[in-house]
C-alpha cells in the first residue's frame, strides 16, 4: 500500500517536471525563429545593399572607363591636329592667280608659292580651258607651265608670265571674238612636298569680272590726263625754245647748225627761201613716201625712230623761223612756227592698246601737217621777186 504511494507521487513528480520542460522549450524555439528571422531580414537588407554598392561600383567604373575612352580619343585627336599643323607649317602652298598692272591693260598670268618648302610636281588643270585672244580670234593660250607643269617652285618664288589684255575680256574687242573668252576659270592645282607623301590638291575660282568697269575708266582718265599734260609740256617747249632763240639772237651770238645752215649762215633772202623749201620737202618726203601716211598697225614698230626725227626737224624749223629776214611777211614766219608746235606734238605722241585709235589720231595729225607744210611752200613760193635784203646782224657782240 505504502509502495504503490511512493508509486503515484513518483509519477505525478514526473508528470509536472515532463510539463514544464515542454513549455521551456516552445518558448525557446519560437525565440530561435524569430531570431532566424530577424537575421534573414538583416541578411536580406545587407544583400540588397550589396547589390546597390556593386551596381554603383560598376556604374563608376564604366564611366571611368568611357573618360578614358573619351580622354584617349581627345589625345589621338590632339595628336593628330598637332601632326596637321605640323605638316601644313612645313608644307608648301601654290596658288595661281591672273593680275593686273598699273599700266591699267595688262593681264598677267601668276603663280608663287607661298608656303614654306619646296613644292615639286605641280600641274594646273583650268575648266574651262585657259583662252586668249591675239589676234582678234580665240586660241587656246601656250603657255608651258599651264601645258606642261612645274618641276619645282621654291618658297616665295613668283612666275608672272604676260597672259592678254584686258579689252579682249571686256569691251567692243570682246564682243569681236569667237568664241567669247570665259572671265572665270576653275583651276585644280595639284603637287607634292613638305612631310606629307600623298599630292596636295588646291582648287580655286579665278574670276576676272573684277576688273570689269575699273581698267576702262582709269584708262580713259590716265590717257586723256596724259594727252592734256603732254600739250601743256609741248608748249612750255616750244615757249621756252622761242625764248632762247629770241635771246640768242638779240644777244648778238652767232648760230651755228652745221646741218641745215653751215658753219655761217647766210642770212640772205634767197639762201633762206631754199632752207626752208629743202626742209618743207624733206617733211613732205618723210611722211609720204617713208611713212605711208595712213600706215596702221598694231605694235609700234620704229615708231620711236620717226618720231626722234620729227623731233629734230621741228627745232630745225623754229631756227628757220628765228632767222628769217625781218622784211618777211608775218604769216610766213608763224607757218613755220605752227609746222613746229604740231611736229613736237607727234613726237611726243603716246600709243594704246586701244582698237587703233591713238595710231589713227596720230596719221590725221600728220597729214594735217602735210597739208600745212604745202601751204607753207606756197607762201614761200610766193615771195616772188622780193628784194633778197641781209639781215642786220649784231656783229659788235
Amino acid at each position: 500500500m505504502r509502495a504503490q504511494y511512493y508509486l503515484g507521487i513518483t509519477r505525478s513528480s514526473h508528470g509536472v517536471s515532463h510539463t514544464n520542460s515542454d513549455t521551456d522549450g516552445g518558448l525557446t524555439a519560437r525565440f530561435i525563429d524569430y531570431l532566424i528571422l530577424v537575421i534573414q531580414l538583416f541578411t536580406l537588407i545587407g544583400l540588397v545593399i550589396y547589390v546597390i554598392k556593386t551596381w554603383q561600383i560598376a556604374s563608376a567604373t564604366e564611366n571611368a572607363a568611357e573618360a578614358t575612352k573619351r580622354s584617349a580619343e581627345l589625345s589621338n585627336e590632339v595628336i593628330r591636329e598637332m601632326r596637321a599643323a605640323r605638316i601644313q607649317e612645313s608644307a608648301p602652298q601654290v596658288i595661281i592667280y591672273i593680275d593686273m598692272t598699273e599700266s591699267n591693260w595688262a593681264l598677267y598670268l601668276v603663280v608663287k608659292n607661298i608656303g614654306k618648302s619646296v613644292a615639286r610636281d605641280v600641274q594646273f588643270t583650268f575648266d574651262p580651258l585657259l583662252l586668249c585672244g591675239f589676234g582678234n580670234q580665240s586660241h587656246e593660250c601656250d603657255i608651258w607651265f599651264v601645258n606642261k607643269g612645274m618641276r619645282s617652285l621654291a618658297p616665295g618664288q613668283e612666275i608672272r608670265v604676260f597672259l592678254d589684255v584686258i579689252q579682249n575680256y571686256f569691251g567692243e574687242m570682246a564682243e569681236k571674238l569667237n568664241p567669247r573668252l570665259p572671265t572665270a576659270y576653275n583651276v585644280r592645282v595639284t603637287y607634292h612636298g613638305g612631310l606629307q607623301t600623298q599630292p596636295y590638291v588646291f582648287d580655286q575660282v579665278i574670276d576676272l569680272s573684277m576688273f570689269e568697269g575699273i581698267s576702262h575708266l582709269e584708262e580713259q582718265e590716265s590717257k586723256d590726263t596724259q594727252a592734256l599734260k603732254s600739250l601743256a609740256d609741248s608748249a612750255k617747249r616750244v615757249q621756252r625754245n622761242l625764248q632762247d632763240l629770241r635771246e640768242t639772237i638779240i644777244g648778238g651770238i652767232p648760230l651755228r647748225v652745221p646741218e641745215i645752215l653751215g658753219p655761217v649762215p647766210d642770212s640772205s633772202l634767197e639762201a633762206w627761201k631754199r632752207r626752208a623749201t629743202a626742209k618743207l620737202n624733206e617733211l613732205k618726203m618723210l611722211w609720204v613716201n617713208v611713212y605711208a601716211g595712213k600706215f596702221n598697225r598694231r605694235i609700234p614698230l620704229y615708231m620711236d625712230n620717226l618720231q626722234s626725227r620729227l623731233s629734230i626737224i621741228a627745232s630745225q624749223f623754229l631756227i628757220l623761223a628765228s632767222i628769217a629776214p625781218t622784211d618777211l611777211p608775218a604769216g610766213v614766219v608763224e607757218s613755220l612756227s605752227s609746222i613746229a608746235a604740231k611736229l613736237n606734238e607727234l613726237s611726243e605722241r603716246q600709243f594704246y592698246i586701244d582698237g587703233g585709235e591713238s595710231y589713227r589720231n596720230f596719221n590725221d595729225l600728220g597729214d594735217a601737217l602735210v597739208k600745212l607744210t604745202r601751204e607753207a611752200a606756197e607762201k614761200i613760193d610766193a615771195l616772188g621777186n622780193m628784194m633778197a635784203e641781209p639781215t642786220t646782224t649784231n656783229d659788235e657782240s
